[in-house]
């Protein structure tokens, strides 16, 4: 095997809902088509069991017009065909996601799929929830708890004030609520949340710091190679890009990069090889395992290329599993 003809699979997005021009999987799999790899795109719903056999239904990336663009024609194959494969659809994270995962692990040992190198692990993303991962390092995260029922959500917002809610299992600052005090719309916003106060969901204290920024910072492979800081609009507390937040260029705090350190061997173990984390004022607020963007943010501020240290990394183990 040699690094120039890898058969990559892309799982991900429709991409009329993909700007070219700015989206960190496009980015990606440019750098991957520039190093000669065949790289290919799928959706979720694109993997299917047949004759008792897993396969893949896909289209080809390619270039035209110095850019990315994808073949009209339609491909069927086997799925141990690749040897990497990336998962890069977004939450929200269903029962749809859950059984798209499941797709991927069964099977493995029968189809020699134990041999293909995932971005990332689907049994690591089954493993982790973005949100409660962080709460395995609770040292150094906010003060946060995951309930549902009223009185307890009364009981945290009497003990810290201002809090912010969050859905478990959505993206982007989606559903995110800042909570100041309890009145009939708060307790509506609550129980719009929680479906009546039936399902879980993150309560948080209000860190109000985050007008300084929310930093993202990019792992590979467990070791940090870029970051940036979102610094929310006036009069919002979001950080997030898409809903008006400013990338600002940042560079790490000796804390920060303990954060990373802490974290790494978690990540390592679980086949998290490509990750998000976001922090703020010293705390780590949430593990992205999905698809962490950031990427181009990262490369205009810093002049780096995160993608090609990216790719680098993953030739270098499939290199190494080669030789194994």
């Amino acid at each position: 095997m040699t690094k120039n003809n890898l058969s990559v699979l892309v799982q991900m997005d429709p991409l009329e809902n993909i700007n070219f021009n700015s989206d960190s999987t496009i980015s990606i799999i440019e750098e991957g088509l520039k190093r000669g790899h065949n790289i290919f795109f799928c959706r979720p719903q694109d993997i299917f069991i047949s004759s008792q056999r897993k396969k893949i239904r896909c289209k080809k990336f390619k270039f035209k017009n110095s850019g990315v663009s994808i073949s009209n024609n339609l491909s069927e194959y086997e799925y141990s065909h690749f040897k990497v494969i990336f998962l890069r659809q977004d939450p929200p994270f269903d029962i749809s996601y859950v059984t798209n995962l499941h797709l991927h692990m069964v099977q493995s040992e029968l189809r020699n799929a134990d041999n293909i190198f995932f971005i990332n692990s689907p049994l690591g993303i089954l493993k982790f929830s973005e949100k409660l991962y962080a709460l395995d390092y609770p040292e150094i995260t906010p003060k946060t708890d995951i309930l549902n029922e009223l009185e307890d959500i009364k009981k945290f917002i009497r003990k810290n004030k201002k809090i912010v809610i969050k859905p478990l299992y959505d993206k982007g600052g989606s559903g995110v609520t800042l909570i100041e005090k309890l009145d009939k719309n708060s307790i509506g916003r609550i129980a719009a949340l929680t479906k009546n106060f039936t399902q879980k969901i993150v309560v948080q204290k209000f860190m109000s710091k985050v007008s300084k920024g929310d930093k993202r910072v990019l792992l590979i492979d467990g070791k940090p190679v870029g970051a940036i800081n979102r610094v929310p609009s006036p009069g919002s507390f979001k950080a997030n890009l898409h809903l008006g937040a400013q990338a600002k260029k940042t560079n790490l705090s000796k804390t920060e990069l303990n954060i990373c350190k802490q974290i790494s061997p978690s990540l390592k173990k679980n086949g998290l090889f490509f990750v998000g984390i976001d922090i703020i004022d010293n705390k780590l607020t949430e593990i992205n395992v999905t698809s962490p963007t950031g990427i181009n943010q990262i490369n205009r501020m810093d002049g780096v290329s995160i993608q090609k240290t990216l790719w680098k990394q993953i030739e270098k183990k499939i290199q190494f599993k080669a030789k194994s």
